[in-house]
Formats: C-alpha cells, sequence, structure tokens
C-alpha cells in the first residue's frame, strides 16, 4: 500500500525528532521529488541545513516555504535568521518587512532585529581566518588557536562563532571566568543558537551555578529537541544536583538521539552505580567501553566493578565497607629501589612543561617541570617499562591486591618549585556511591634528592597525622590518595621524582 505525502511527513519528522537524521532527511527530499512546494518538507530541510552550518542551502528552502505558505511565523523566523547568519543584511530587511506586513511581530522578530542591527554595523572577518581557526582547533593546537580567536573576536566583536570557539579554548586552560563571558557573548548574539546555549550551561555547570545551568540546558533543548549533547549536558547538572531519575531520563535521550554516546554511557553507568544497582552500572560501563576504550574513566570504572562483582561471587555478596584489599600495613609505607642513571637521563629527554603552564588547579607551582600529561608508563622506552613493572609489583605487594594505574608522571624542581598542600582525590573519586576515594592511593619515587643543605631541603610534609619525611635517593613512599600533603624545594640542584595514583581491586 502506498503511503501519503502526509504520511511521509509524520515518519520524517519522527525520524527528524529522534535524531535519525539521514533518514529525515532521505523522507523529506522525497516528499518534494513528489510535491515540490510542501511547504513542511521544504522548511525542516533547511533547519536540518542549517544545523549542520550549511544556511547557505537553507535559505531558498526557507523561501520556498514562505512562497507555498506564508502564514507560518517560523517559517519567517528560519528564512530570516539563515539570511544574517550569511550576512545577507539587505535581504533581511526586506524580509523582516515582509513579515511584518504579514502580521508577524513580537519579542522573537525584535531579537532578530536587534541581532541583525548588531551584525550590520560590522564586517566578517575573512573567510580564510576563519578557516584557519577552524583547522588549528581540529588540529588541537590550542595555543594558536587561542591567540587567532582572541585577535577575531576583537576586530570582529560580533562574529559569534569566533566567541564560541573561544569560549571552549579558555575552558580548556582553566580560566573559567573568562571562559563564561565568552559564553555568554556567544549566546547574547545568537540567542537561537542551541548549542551556544548548551556549551553555557555546560560551563555554568563547572562554576558550580547549577540552576542556571539547568535553565541553559532546557532552553537548548526547547531551541533543538534533538540536540544529544544538551540532553547529556543536563543530565550532568541533574547528577551535580541529586536529582538522579531525572538524569537518568536525560542520559537515555542523548543516548536515543546518539547511540554511540559512550560519554552517557558512562555517566549513567554512574548513576545506576550510586543508586546500588551494580549490574545495570556494569552494563553501562561495559557499552561505554566498548564504544571508546581510549577513555580512560571507562577502563577504570569497568575494571573496579568488574572486580567488585568478582569479589561478590566469591564471598556470598558480602563487601566490607572499608579499604578493597587488606590496605597498607602502614601509612606510610616506606620503602626503596636502586635508581638507574639511565632513568633519570631518560626523564630529561622527554618532553616536558613549565610547572606554571600547568591547569589553575594544579597543586604544583615554581620553578621546575613536569610532564605534559598523566601518562608516563606509555612511554616505550625500555627503561620507562621496567621501572613501571617494578613499581606496579610494589604496589600489588603494598596494598596485597592486583592494582589499575590512573595516572603516572614526572615532577624535575629547581629551586623555588614545590606543591600546595593537597590530595590526589578527584571529582569521579569523591562520587557518592562508587566509594573510589576507599580504594586509591598515591606513591612517590625519589630518583634524585638533589640539594638538602638548605632552608628548604623538599621534606615530605604528611598532614592526618602530621609527620615529616626527609626523601633519600631511591625511596618510594605510599600513602592513601586522601592523605594530604605537600613539599617545598629550595636547594641548587634538580629534584627529580616519579608520581603514581593507583586503584586497588
Amino acid at each position: 500500500m502506498e503511503l501519503t505525502i502526509d504520511q511521509v511527513l509524520h515518519q520524517a519528522v519522527v525520524a527528524h525528532n529522534a535524531g535519525n537524521i539521514q533518514e529525515a532527511e532521505r523522507l523529506y527530499r522525497a516528499i518534494l521529488q513528489a510535491q515540490p512546494t510542501n511547504s513542511d518538507a521544504n522548511h525542516n530541510l533547511g533547519v536540518i541545513a542549517v544545523a549542520v552550518n550549511k544556511a547557505w542551502v537553507a535559505v531558498p528552502l526557507f523561501k520556498a516555504a514562505i512562497r507555498s505558505n506564508s502564514q507560518i511565523e517560523q517559517f519567517w523566523l528560519s528564512y530570516i535568521d539563515a539570511l544574517v547568519i550569511n550576512r545577507q543584511f539587505k535581504n533581511a530587511k526586506r524580509a523582516l518587512k515582509k513579515a511584518k506586513r504579514a502580521g508577524f511581530s513580537g519579542e522573537k522578530f525584535d531579537v532578530l532585529i536587534e541581532r541583525f542591527l548588531q551584525l550590520g554595523d560590522n564586517k566578517s572577518p575573512p573567510q580564510s581566518q576563519v578557516n584557519s581557526l577552524i583547522k588549528q582547533y581540529e588540529n588541537q593546537q590550542y595555543g594558536e588557536a587561542k591567540r587567532l580567536a582572541l585577535l577575531i573576536t576583537q576586530e570582529f566583536p560580533t562574529h559569534q562563532f569566533s566567541w564560541k570557539i573561544l569560549a571552549v579554548l579558555l575552558a580548556q586552560t582553566d580560566s573559567l571566568a573568562e571562559a563564561l563571558t565568552a559564553n555568554q557573548k556567544a549566546v547574547q548574539l545568537a540567542p537561537q543558537d542551541a548549542e551556544a546555549h548548551s556549551n553555557l550551561g555546560n560551563m555554568l555547570k563547572e562554576l558550580g551555578r547549577l540552576e542556571e545551568a539547568e535553565i541553559s540546558c532546557r532552553q537548548s533543548i526547547s531551541l533543538k529537541s534533538n540536540h544529544p549533547e544538551a540532553h547529556y549536558n543536563l543530565g550532568n547538572v541533574l547528577k551535580e544536583m541529586g536529582r538522579l531519575d531525572a538524569a537518568k531520563t536525560s542520559y537515555k535521550q542523548a543516548i536515543a538521539l546518539k547511540s554511540d554516546y559512550a560519554e552517557a554511557y558512562y555517566h549513567l553507568g554512574i548513576v545506576f552505580n550510586i543508586n546500588g544497582d551494580e549490574d545495570a552500572a556494569l552494563r553501562n560501563f561495559v557499552k561505554a567501553y566498548d564504544i571508546n576504550p581510549r577513555l580512560e574513566l571507562n577502563k577504570l570504572l569497568l575494571t573496579v566493578v568488574q572486580a567488585r562483582k568478582a569479589r561478590e561471587n566469591t564471598s556470598a555478596g558480602i563487601i566490607s565497607a572499608s579499604r578493597c584489599g587488606k590496605g597498607l600495613s602502614s601509612n606510610p609505607v616506606v620503602l626503596n629501589r636502586v635508581v638507574e642513571s639511565e632513568l633519570i637521563s631518560a626523564l630529561y629527554e622527554m618532553n616536558s612543561r613549565a610547572l606554571d603552564k600547568t591547569k589553575r588547579n594544579d597543586a604544583r607551582y615554581g620553578n621546575g617541570r613536569c610532564s605534559p600529561d598523566f601518562n608516563l608508563f606509555g612511554d616505550n622506552r625500555s627503561i620507562i617499562k621496567t621501572v613501571a613493572e617494578d613499581l606496579m609489583t610494589i604496589m600489588r605487594l603494598a596494598v596485597k591486591t592486583e592494582v589499575y594505574i590512573g595516572d603516572s608522571f614526572f615532577n624535575i624542581l629547581g629551586a623555588g618549585g614545590g606543591t600546595t598542600p593537597h590530595a590526589h582525590l578527584n571529582s569521579i573519586d569523591k562520587v557518592k556511591g562508587l566509594n573510589l576515594d576507599k580504594q586509591k592511593y598515591s606513591l612517590v619515587y625519589y630518583l634524585c634528592v638533589g640539594d638538602q643543605n638548605c632552608s628548604e631541603p623538599g621534606t615530605l610534609k604528611l598532614y592526618g597525622p602530621s609527620e615529616d619525611i626527609l626523601p633519600y635517593e631511591g625511596m618510594i613512599t605510599i600513602i592513601p590518595a586522601d592523605r594530604m600533603h605537600n613539599a617545598v624545594y629550595g636547594g641548587k640542584k634538580d629534584r627529580i621524582m616519579i608520581g603514581v595514583n593507583f586503584y586497588s581491586l
């Protein structure tokens, strides 16, 4: 039985709302082949074009929709907005006048007029400059991209796309206040940009402004209901607010729109785990890991929950609320390993970054360098593989279980380098119900203690209870990751150490 145009249109709209864009586009085009003047198919096909940053394709589609039916307000709004995006200001002005003659006005059109006036008074940056910004961002040349985005926004303060990119780049360097300002500017310039509202919601969440974050995420969804990232960001906000059932609904909606959304599966697993449903949590962690095994947190939670389930099976479901395994025999554990000169040479050869270039919340400061990431043990040098194996053996013996490496890194401190009092728990370790803080430990391996004949010899200061340890070459200390500690160094020679944060299984 052959379907009618209305039935095909209904299928297309259902696919569109569900995020199945390719199927929706196919059906809209099929409708237009049979009925080229169909206003809904023309308009909705234009909406898809705008969503994938092809507003120039959308303009004739919106115009065709209005030509067939000029009494639909959204047709005019979409058409004028697409003209403004394409910087066709004269045509946008004419369209606004026509819409007014057709009887349309109000707040939505006032917003478009304001945006038109703002953009119309300024020139756009050269397309080559915008293309360079996109290329630098996609190639993860974030420093260059940030400088270019700042340059463009200063010279062309109403170029909304540059503000969006700048906000993301500022957030990556922990310039949260500046990132929030850039996000707010992007929303102000394009109040109908669903992605900009979603980004703003995510930034407000990072700043702890959860009620405002929820409003921004819901505004994004109201503008574009099939935007999976907005549902995901809303889920994260609701999870932080403790509204776990609502968070699950948002994560599931994000997954319905994007079936390979590893991060959504991962956070959905966390919510299930908080609620005590470890079976459902494990299913979601496995799914997240299957989709993207490179996401380190997916691997961590999958490993930890599998280990817990294995213990359940062997202990009739009884799991101790204390630290997994048998814990440390003392706090701290102090051991020793001979230091190879080849190991020190290898660290000096590796890429590094200055301590003053670390993230805003990093405890390290002052004169010194550190590994550029937290994956030192991923280096392929044989000496690094050797020390990694030796330290993992020491960790297993210390906590009497298998272990999972979270972070591995090196620090090279000069005079004036050090750390503020800190522990090694991150946000995921503190999630209620996961109890990862009860399984996490920190190891420090001193390769060179430097010059200790000074007022600040690099003493390891432990708190809760207070205890001072003067390191010696080859010394290894292991403490629970929640124990506060710090060190300040003032010697003339470099002080070199390897740090590892790990979990007992």
